[in-house]
């Protein structure tokens, strides 16, 4: 469960930079800039970065809003992607033109390339990646893509960021200014330590290597955890519920689960859990390669002892230094599958008694392999060869319980 510190060329990339470094893209990111202080409503660019707060709300993508972007395996991902997975909205600010960004946003592709390169040459996951030089040179020397100064929205809608903020532990203002501002000095101090002294692209001096770090604006995550079971779909729960019918032992071998734009379960190859390679990568070491720089350490991949999801996420949150408890995509990512994958484990078949009683004989035929078998057929979009199963499909229904706090 080894999974290697964090090097510098990851650990200060931004956001936008770590979405044009990722395999996948199972998160889109709404960003809410507000100001720090109630009913403010002007912001000069000096301090920009000083007077907004903000939340980050976390939905997940829908796989055909980036697909055709992220096939093959050139890296960095296109800057056209940025607008389908991040999104940033000014809350009341009046006075301030969308086209100004907080540095958060800001994108440096001398940091791109030294991340991409360091990946390639340490992380068995981007081994075969291809760093398109037409790709960097799209992206800004150091600033924000126009992809998101173009795409920023406003909104009026000034109690919008309190009514996201009910129901969590409320904060006491001044005490929240007093740390805010001491994080604002304590970056100051160290905004300097770490800087680039030459441009790999061009091999010149880097004159903006002065702003290499990006300033701090106060953030407060938001999830959209699927909590409800809207995105399992009908065929999804009558695939679990057949596997259910199955005893224990066999279970893990009756039914291969199918690929997605995500594949959440486990890789297999001859019955053994894998990483995936770098073809079909583990979907959390495929999305936060921040998180799993050297591409080990991954959930539900081959070791000597089984290690469960749920006790691999607990693990993970309690990790000495903070980095997966810290980083709240990873949470609601983690979380999300872990809610499916509960109700999944609880649904069963169901069948109106009248329905059974008229045509007892015939389902009593049924085996746990023949409602199995018609899983598998319907999942390939194949019509279902069992008569009995065919005829009365419609009316058998995969019911589950909300679990995990729904």
């Amino acid at each position: 469960m080894w999974v290697g510190d964090v090097p510098f060329d990851l650990a200060v990339l931004t956001l936008p930079e770590r979405l044009l470094i990722g395999i996948y893209f199972p998160a889109a990111y709404v960003v809410k800039l507000f100001p720090k202080k109630h009913g403010g409503d002007s912001w000069d660019q000096d301090g920009m970065n000083k007077g907004m707060r903000g939340n980050v709300s976390t939905y997940r993508l829908p796989p055909d809003a980036v697909a055709d972007m992220v096939e093959g395996n050139l890296m960095p991902r296109p800057v056209a992607l940025l607008p389908s997975v991040l999104s940033v909205t000014f809350v009341g600010a009046r006075n301030v033109p969308l086209f100004i960004l907080p540095d958060i946003f800001e994108v440096n592709r001398v940091r791109v390339h030294r991340a991409l390169l360091w990946l390639k040459h340490n992380n068995k996951l981007y081994f075969d990646i291809e760093i398109s030089q037409e790709r960097l040179e799209q992206l800004p020397q150091h600033g924000i893509p126009d992809e998101l100064t173009t795409t920023a929205r406003y909104s009026e809608d000034e109690l919008l960021p309190f009514r996201e903020h009910a129901g969590y532990v409320p904060s006491d203002d001044t005490e929240d200014t007093e740390i805010n501002e001491a994080e604002e000095r304590d970056f100051e101090r160290h905004k300097g330590k770490y800087l680039l002294p030459t441009n790999p692209l061009t091999n010149e001096e880097n004159d903006d290597a002065e702003h290499y770090g990006p300033a701090v604006i106060p953030l407060q995550p938001h999830g959209a955890v699927d909590v409800a079971g809207d995105s399992l779909d009908d065929q999804r729960l009558f695939e679990a519920a057949a596997r259910n019918l199955v005893p224990e032992p066999q279970r893990k071998y009756a039914v291969k689960h199918g690929s997605e734009f995500v594949n959440e379960y486990p890789r297999k190859e001859k019955g053994k859990r894998t990483d995936g390679g770098a073809s079909n990568p583990n979907h959390l070491l495929g999305a936060f390669p921040c998180l799993f720089p050297y591409g080990f350490g991954g959930l539900e991949v081959d070791r000597e002892q089984a290690v469960s999801y749920e006790s691999h996420i607990r693990w993970a949150l309690q990790y000495e230094d903070g980095r997966f408890r810290k980083d709240f995509y990873f949470m609601f990512q983690a979380m999300g599958v872990l809610v499916k994958r509960q109700m999944c484990r609880s649904a069963c078949l169901q069948l109106d008694f009248n329905t059974y009683a008229q045509n007892q004989a015939a389902f009593q035929r049924l085996t746990a392999k023949d409602f199995l078998k018609a899983s598998e057929e319907e999942k390939r979009k194949q019509p279902i060869s069992n008569v009995t199963i065919k005829a009365f499909r419609k009316q058998i229904t995969a019911p589950y319980a909300l679990k995990c706090g729904a």
